[in-house]
């Protein structure tokens, strides 16, 4: 934890030593300006269960989708046309999914996340919700989420015994579910996230158990598709 008098360096105080004595150093090792410096990519073992790595949000995202599409690509009977998307520009507005979304204007969308744990200090219950790493994945109730694609969700978690943690949104999510929801004539959608440790660092924290969890959800919900679904909120009078 830092002290109170430290903090985070602005991003024009950093500098990064390549070892190069002159630009022409700089120059032979290919490199140029604006491109990109990134810490090691690689992905490890923080206990058998657990994984810790940079960039986690969202690359186990498209493990997740890469995942669901081959489970249904096993499936003998398969009544819908199944489209997985890994969008880019997520973190600055969704662009992305949102011309993915106008292109493809599916009947339904899921949307695979990360959200915060709330089991691990810094991050305040009162303000993200009780989350726990290794409790499964997490679906958001709530303003972009459609409440009918939420119920069949929770049918699909039921039904395969598969544990589940609830969020709740209220203006917005954050992520590209808020920019999918309201596509052309609006397009149902739900927000299903993994629960993550110290996200946005070179150190981000997550479970294997969510992360199959996750799986299992997205695929079980594609395999309770039939034909002539539509996922309508239902009216009480």
């Amino acid at each position: 934890e830092r002290g109170k008098d430290e903090k985070a360096p602005k991003p024009h105080e950093l500098f990064v030593d390549i070892g190069a004595a002159s630009q022409e150093d700089v120059e032979t090792r290919g490199l140029r300006v604006g491109t990109p410096a990134v810490y090691v990519d690689r992905v490890e073992e923080l206990t058998p269960q657990r994984l810790i790595g940079r960039a986690l949000d969202n690359r186990l995202g498209g493990y997740v989708i890469a995942q669901v599409l081959k489970a249904y690509a096993q499936e003998s009977f398969r009544p819908a046309r199944l489209v997985a998307l890994n969008s880019v520009q997520e973190e600055i507005g969704g662009h992305g999914a949102q011309m993915a979304a106008y292109r493809l204007d599916p009947d339904v969308a899921l949307v695979i996340d990360v959200t915060h744990a709330t089991d691990s200090p810094g991050i305040k219950e009162s303000q993200h919700g009780t989350v726990a790493l290794g409790g499964g994945p997490t679906i958001t109730h709530g303003t972009v989420n459609h409440p009918a694609v939420v119920k069949r969700l929770m049918e699909v978690a039921a039904l395969d015994d598969l544990a589940l943690q609830h969020e709740s949104s209220s203006r917005y999510s954050g992520t590209d579910t808020d920019v999918i929801f309201k596509t052309k004539t609006g397009i149902p959608s739900a927000l299903i996230s993994v629960p993550m440790r110290y996200m946005h660092s070179t150190i981000e924290t997550v479970d294997v158990a969510d992360i199959d969890g996750a799986t299992r959800l997205m695929a079980g919900f594609v395999h309770s598709l039939r034909p002539g679904d539509a996922f309508q909120a239902v009216t009480l009078l």
